[in-house]
């Protein structure tokens, strides 16, 4: 039994955290803050870049950038929701009073954490959604 417990333990995995930001700075200081936390973590500079890496692995939380070159985080939003409908989505912006945030909150389960962002708002925010905490809608 002990022996079962330990390898059944060796092969539980980190949650997967996919970062889709077009800003450098932002997805390597994202990456640092969610390592530190015990995540694994992904990044992508674009939207199509994201949605490839999630059809690699899909992950157990996305942090989406909402203002891009290319796609927006809408259009990456859109398709998420059609091929993976529960996968919770965190959208990192410093535009939340826009127009595509209100869009955005279309495509549940969605939640809002605005830039700047502090490692403790992200940590938190992260444990929330991912222990299943309801997102704002």
């Amino acid at each position: 039994l002990l022996r079962w417990v330990e390898t059944h333990h060796a092969r539980q995995r980190s949650p997967l955290v996919l970062v889709i930001d077009d800003e450098k700075s932002f997805r390597e200081t994202t990456r640092l803050f969610l390592e530190g936390g015990d995540f694994r973590v992904v990044i992508a500079a674009d939207g199509e870049e994201g949605l490839e890496l999630v059809w690699h692995e899909t992950p157990d939380l996305v942090l989406l950038d909402l203002i891009m070159p290319g796609m927006s985080g809408v259009e990456v939003l859109k398709e998420l929701h059609g091929t993976h409908p529960d996968l919770p989505v965190v959208v990192v912006t410093a535009y939340p009073e826009t127009a595509l945030m209100a869009e955005a909150l279309n495509y549940p389960p969605v939640t809002l954490l605005p830039k700047p962002l502090c490692k403790a708002a992200l940590l938190k925010t992260v444990h929330r959604v991912l222990n299943g905490s309801s997102a704002k809608r």
